[in-house]
């Protein structure tokens, strides 16, 4: 018997049973109907559930994909992998449905890892999670099918037990109850083995059954063409497949007091919601209206296949320490500029905190926060020193390890690294000389938006400047001071809505100050607007270990009124650069009437170019121009 709460979840509503009581099959009319009309699939059939004569036990997992790849899908993986059913009959399949091309060496990897068959495919329309599943289950030839979910971890036992139902009645479809994870409660790779029931514990059950997670006969769905190809997107292609399997006469045999599923907390629809709503009232619909039993035509489950591009054999392997990934700050932007620079190479990365927003990377060549392998030797170990990140140099085996210094602060471990990289030769101040020192600038352009977002009623002419009030260091009282004596009011711009956990800025007490106009939490489209229209730009910075804001006004070709510290020591006395080392000057330079707009030699940043100094590292290259602070 169907129960009334599995008959709520697939039916939603009296009348819809009411249909699917018209034209539900029996058991024993769906054998009638396979012995008088397909001889051929009874065959078939007899051979796959006959229960002597030495079929084989064996099953296809199922796992649709598109345009996601974490430690969400990495966990998913595991926990097929960690089955207690035999691993030999377990035939994994990732089918990757159009993501984008950067992920291509993601999922080949991790399909390497786990023994798993990747199918990548190009289609015609938007996601179709139904001709996805399809895809994988046409080319299934094991005798039973699991279509899975890639946020989803199965108990160790699921399997097992499932196929061992399956075992004393094949016309059955196994499921169980969904249990939720609420985000935050697995932010990276976990351990299934030792954690599993710990994560169950926390999980709270949302679903009485898993719709669109199922393992039956795999005679069953090609019999049926699968699911329906008209879904698109989401919304009901689960309950419809379901649904045709009742109408079938299988019976639902709901598991859930023996085996369990958990799924890991994210955003509903994420990276579908403006799609969502037009195709889910379609699919509704549709659904509402639709009792055929087979759908599809005989093409069902067809797909181009597109081979997978081979791996470059001379991918490098970093690991990186941080803090945070993602966010609005100077480290976060220079993490983004080098894994952004280094595409080709792969990137693992391990921070506490990660923030979808700001300066989070675009390309999809990093792994976050998995673990590494002990027995593996990774080719480079960057430290990104500033707010001390956890240190792994002591675990991992590395090539060659470098700690980049924020210019600052005192560096007190460099001899656990083989190299220091700075920014400006300023900085070789918080070093005590154990190691070699580097110079180097970080990709400047390639983080800058596309497109500019004007703001509205600015004065015709102002100055320029971007710092957040951390500390004294960065110039507030200065520009308290100073301000008034301006000729051109003074655009401040800062940023408070990351980074609160480590570094506090006094942003509450911040009052109106004199001929300075404040703009806050600003986008970076808007932000680079204002470098397009200013007049100049003003570091009120009394010490910089680098200085995006100053780079970006170099980059823009603005005239520059800063100390000599951070990037402006690679500026050789160019012409626009106005360098101040008291109040006083500072005063006289912002006196000024007219600022002329220079045309900067911008060859000292391919000269110390990040990207060029990394890249010999990882070949063992040559590095003497590094080495000499500029003049």
């Amino acid at each position: 018997m169907l129960s009334s709460t599995f008959a709520n979840v697939i039916f939603d509503g009296a009348t819809t049973r009411q249909e699917y009581l018209k034209h539900k099959f029996t058991t024993t009319g769906i054998i009638r109907l396979f012995a008088t009309r397909h001889l051929r699939q009874l065959k078939d059939f007899i051979r796959l559930t006959s229960a002597i004569g030495g079929a084989v036990e064996d099953i296809t997992v199922v796992v649709p994909i598109k345009d996601r790849y974490d430690f969400r899908l990495i966990n998913a993986f595991a926990s097929i992998r960690n089955q207690t059913y035999p691993q030999h009959l377990v035939k994994l399949k990732l089918v990757d449905y159009g993501s984008a091309k950067s992920f291509e060496p993601l999922y080949v990897s991790l399909c390497s890892q786990h023994d798993a068959e990747y199918i990548r495919v190009v289609p015609n329309s938007v996601w179709s999670k139904s001709h996805a599943c399809n895809i994988g289950i046409k080319k299934a030839n094991t005798k039973y099918v699991l279509t899975a979910d890639g946020d989803c971890i199965f108990e160790k036992t699921y399997i097992e037990k499932a196929i061992a139902a399956l075992k004393k009645n094949p016309f059955q479809v196994v499921v169980c109850k969904l249990n939720e994870l609420a985000k935050g409660d697995v932010n990276g790779v976990v351990d299934l083995k030792n954690n599993y029931k710990k994560l169950f514990a926390r999980s709270k059950e949302v679903y009485p059954m898993a719709c669109g997670i199922q393992l039956t006969l795999t005679f069953f769905y090609h019999w049926a063409r699968g699911f329906d190809e008209r879904y698109m997107v989401y919304g009901k292609e689960d309950k419809d497949m379901l649904k045709r399997f009742l109408m079938m006469g299988l019976r639902f045999c709901d598991l859930s007091a023996k085996i369990s599923l958990l799924h890991q907390g994210h955003k509903r629809y994420e990276g579908y919601r403006a799609l969502f709503p037009r195709y889910y009232k379609r699919n509704t619909d549709y659904y509402f209206k639709s009792f055929s039993i087979v759908r599809n035509k005989t093409m069902w489950g067809k797909w181009n296949p597109v081979k997978p591009d081979k791996i470059k054999k001379n991918v490098r392997k970093i690991v990186i320490s941080t803090v945070y990934f993602g966010g609005i700050g100077g480290s976060e932007r220079r993490l983004k500029a080098i894994i952004e620079s280094l595409p080709e190479h792969e990137f693992y990365i391990f921070a506490p905190y990660s923030v979808r927003d700001g300066f989070f990377p675009t390309t999809r060549n990093y792994h976050l926060n998995i673990p590494l392998d002990k027995s593996v030797l990774y080719d480079l170990y960057i430290y990104f020193a500033g707010m001390t990140p956890r240190y792994l140099g002591h675990r991992y085996c590395f090539n060659r390890k470098i700690a980049i210094i924020n210019g600052t602060e005192k560096f007190s471990a460099e001899q656990l690294f083989d190299y220091a990289v700075l920014s400006g030769k300023n900085g070789a101040q918080c070093l005590n000389g154990n190691v070699k020192t580097l110079f180097a600038i970080p990709e400047v352009r390639g983080v800058h938006p596309k497109r500019l977002k004007k703001i509205d009623n600015l004065p015709q002419n102002f100055l320029l400047t971007v710092f957040n009030p951390y500390g004294p260091v960065k110039g507030k009282e200065v520009l308290e001071k100073v301000a008034p004596y301006s000729n051109f009011p003074i655009v401040w711009c800062y940023n408070d809505m990351t980074r609160s956990r480590h570094l506090k800025g006094d942003y509450k007490a911040l009052g109106p100050i004199d001929n300075v106009i404040q703009l806050r939490n600003i986008s970076q489209a808007e932000l680079f607007y204002l470098y397009k229209r200013a007049s100049a730009y003003v570091s009120f910075s009394i010490q910089e270990g680098f200085g995006w804001a100053v780079a970006d006004a170099f980059a823009y070709d603005l005239p520059i009124i800063s100390r000599n510290t951070g990037i402006v020591t690679f500026f050789d006395k160019q012409k626009g650069v106005a360098i101040y080392n008291s109040q006083k000057k500072l005063m006289s330079c912002l006196a000024q009437e007219r600022f002329e707009k220079p045309s900067y030699d911008k060859s000292c940043m391919t000269r110390y170019g990040c990207r060029e100094l990394i890249n010999r590292l990882l070949l063992n290259k040559p590095i003497n121009n590094f080495q000499r602070a500029p003049l």
